[in-house]
């Protein structure tokens, strides 16, 4: 364990084909999963990272970033020190897609949320996703990766909770609707939408972009450690059906 580097690093743009599953990573690795091909557009191709327990990191929880055509990031779980870490899932930039992020709980006493841009303008899934930010200045989904800044991406039932900017940078050709939203700090809910407008809260978010028009505001009521909810919390069944993902086949 160690800040300089890697616990698991992709290091070839070629790599193609790899299950990376079921390993826990704590301590203090610069990345517990990383790409070192990140500009590869036919980097992390119809690879699974999936099932993965991810605790302590210096840089990203799982760094992702490359050309993810047909990957997919999937039910891990990722939970950030109090003291380290600069983001969660960082997928800046997805160059081709598509690359679907479903089921994954990110847990963070310090790092931010996802990470993109960086010519992120592959298609993207972002599906069922549990974000628990609690510490101050943190946001949830940022442009970090640097401009150009992320397109065609797909967000839809997840769960946002932060104490600061769910959304910073957000909007373009990205879609956003049936999510759960809570602030607990009371920050706006968007900062620099289409990189000029700011939106206080979710109101103002339909109203002005025609976003998260079934998009939802409120404590969604985790149960445990887990993130888990029931029957009590505003997300209970408040999604959308998506074909592969929630539907009955």
């Amino acid at each position: 364990q160690t800040a300089d580097v890697d616990a698991i690093r992709l290091t070839d743009g070629t790599s193609h084909t790899i299950v990376t599953s079921s390993n826990t990573i704590s301590g203090e690795f610069a990345d517990p999963i990383g790409n070192a091909a990140n500009s590869v557009t036919g980097s992390l191709e119809n690879c699974d990272f999936s099932t993965n327990t991810i605790s302590g990191w210096v840089d990203d929880g799982m760094e992702l970033d490359g050309g993810l055509v047909n990957a997919r990031s999937w039910g891990n779980s990722l939970t950030s020190s109090t003291s380290r870490g600069n983001f969660s899932l960082s997928h800046a930039p997805v160059l081709q897609g598509p690359y679907y992020c479903f089921r994954n709980v990110v847990i963070s006493g310090w790092s931010e949320g996802l990470k993109q841009g960086n010519g992120a303008d592959g298609f993207a899934f972002i599906f069922h996703n549990t974000l628990d930010i609690t510490v101050g200045g943190s946001r949830g989904i940022t442009e970090a990766g640097g401009t150009p800044n992320s397109e065609n991406h797909t967000y839809r039932n997840n769960i946002w909770k932060t104490d600061t900017n769910i959304y910073q940078n957000q909007g373009r050709s990205n879609t956003y609707n049936y999510d759960l939203h809570y602030i607990t700090g009371g920050a706006n809910l968007a900062l620099l939408w289409d990189d000029t407008t700011t939106y206080a809260a979710l109101a103002d978010l339909q109203s002005g972009e025609s976003q998260e028009l079934q998009g939802l505001s409120g404590d969604p009521l985790f149960l445990n450690s887990a993130k888990e909810i029931n029957g009590t919390s505003p997300a209970n069944n408040a999604g959308v059906s998506l074909s592969n993902f929630n539907d009955a086949d």
